[in-house]
């Protein structure tokens, strides 16, 4: 398995206003993923994922309120096997 292509599709963030006790909550999530085309691979394919990282920032004090937030949404290309191809859809 190779990384061919890789790009951002969103990225935003809001700052966190000054915090005392700051907590951290990290999530990366993988949306989507699919078969994709490449008239380059001859007896390979190419599979992309797409994925979400966020970043929360909150007062430790006070758990509901949102303090700030970093974005980024992008997509991975892949080259595979046939094999690792059908393992991963």
């Amino acid at each position: 398995m190779q990384v061919i292509g890789f790009n951002f599709t969103k990225i935003s963030g809001e700052r966190p206003t000054k915090l005392i006790k700051p907590n951290r909550n990290i999530n990366i999530a993988f949306k989507d993923i699919k078969k994709d085309k490449v008239d380059l691979l001859k007896d390979q394919e190419a599979v992309k994922v797409s994925f979400e990282y966020s970043l929360l920032y909150t007062e430790a004090e006070k758990k509901d309120k949102k303090s700030g937030k970093l974005e980024i949404n992008g997509e991975i290309l892949l080259v595979v096997t046939k094999e690792e191809s059908k393992e991963i859809l």
